[in-house]
């Protein structure tokens, strides 16, 4: 009986042996476990997949090209009226600052673009009134001839004749305009004496004035006060390198 019962111990440990599957390494290669690639999903979903392929830059826009007929605004109030596109042709005039229609365009042999007047009287250098104008906000101050009338005037007194011209105009209505002088300090240049108030100025008006000034040191200062009730000043200077008046906003 004892027999039994030990062959039967030696048979149930045989076949608990041939149950237990083999380690891995110990399996033929055809038995090995096998991947499905379906089911192969990454657990890292914090890192989007990368690209080795470099993007390219994107290009800025670019402003449509204006083609004959079109308006043209004139701001500066020097730009002369010649009889063609040069000016080695017959000056006929010096034309108004306003918006005005281009017919045709031309460009000479020094490279500067001309527009010819609906009205026929002649062309302008669209270059050169298109130059960047001095701005301060709604507020442009661009160069005026001798002659230039504005809807209000203000002469530094003594200059009349030999000071430089300018006409200030705006975009939008804006009030308490000062023009002051200016007083040097460590910080630079700070508005001091006032010379002239205009309690408003609006769009379709202009102020004509006239100023010296010493060298290329900032002599001047405008402030006004727009729409929203915020009061702006800037101080400006003649361009030592060409003559141009730079405009640059002062804060207290």
């Amino acid at each position: 009986m004892k027999k039994l019962f030990s062959l039967f111990l030696i048979l149930l440990t045989a076949v608990s042996a041939c149950a237990r599957p083999l380690p891995p390494e110990q399996l033929p290669p055809e038995q090995l476990p096998r991947e499905d690639p379906q089911i192969l999903v990454s657990t890292d979903q914090t890192k989007p997949p990368t690209s080795t392929a470099k993007e390219s830059p994107a290009e800025p826009p670019t402003e449509p090209v204006q083609t004959p007929p079109y308006l043209e605004k004139i701001i500066k109030s020097t730009v002369e009226i010649m009889k063609g596109p040069g000016y080695g042709t017959e000056f006929v005039s010096v034309i108004d600052p306003g918006t005005y229609t281009i017919v045709e365009e031309a460009t000479d042999q020094n490279g500067l673009l001309w527009g010819k007047l609906k009205s026929g009287i002649g062309w302008i250098d669209l270059t050169y009134s298109r130059e960047i104008t001095n701005v301060f906000g709604p507020i442009t101050i661009g160069d005026a001839a001798a002659d230039t009338k504005g809807t209000h005037t203000f002469v530094q007194e003594g200059f009349q004749d030999y000071g430089s011209h300018y006409l200030i105009t705006t975009e939008e209505a804006v009030t308490d305009l000062i023009l002051s002088t200016c007083d040097f300090l460590d910080k630079g240049p700070v508005p001091a004496k006032a010379m002239y108030r205009l309690d408003a100025l609006r769009p379709g008006e202009s102020l004509r004035v006239t100023f010296v000034f010493y060298g290329d040191l900032t002599n001047y200062a405008l402030t006004y006060t727009d729409a929203q009730g915020q009061t702006h000043t800037c101080t400006f200077m003649h361009s030592g390198r060409d003559g141009s008046l730079i405009l640059q906003e002062y804060t207290p």
